[in-house]
């Protein structure tokens, strides 16, 4: 009688751990603002790509304004806030707060808006990640763990 082969044991299906490359990247917004024509955006736009590709961030779209950060209605952070609406990318990166808003009340209106759409703000100058934030309506709570607070 022939010498009977058996199956190979069964073997147990591999079950992969979602990677960093299997998720999706973020998508961020860069916004940059400069006040008078014979001011530059692009070193503002070089650091924050150098950030995005360090952070593994998906670029969606630069926003950028040649105006008064005094000035709350400008075109760049117009569309950029109308897109966040839109759901257009996950993150917003700036040079620094005041690239933003110079009116405290602005800014401030600016972040809730956008932590209130789950959208994350980073600002370079200032090393902040609004991932860490609270926003309760009248207080950022966080800023004690920020690698620039004042203690």
């Amino acid at each position: 009688m022939a010498e009977q082969k058996l199956p190979p044991p069964c073997a147990s299906p591999k079950t992969e751990l979602p990677s960093s490359r299997t998720r999706p990247a973020k998508r961020a917004a860069i916004y940059t603002r400069v006040s008078c024509a014979d001011q530059h955006p692009e070193t503002q736009v070089y650091d924050l790509r150098d950030l995005a590709k360090q952070r593994q961030y998906e670029v969606a779209k630069e926003y950028s304004d040649m105006i008064s950060g005094a000035k709350s209605r400008r075109p760049g952070l117009d569309q950029l806030l109308a897109d966040a609406r839109r759901r257009r990318f996950d993150v917003v990166l700036v040079a620094a707060f005041d690239r933003i808003a110079r009116n405290v009340r602005h800014f401030l209106e600016v972040l809730d808006e956008l932590n209130h759409l789950g959208i994350e703000f980073v600002s370079l100058r200032e090393n902040i990640d609004t991932v860490d934030f609270v926003f309760d309506g009248n207080e950022i709570r966080g800023l004690e763990r920020s690698p620039t607070a004042v203690h």
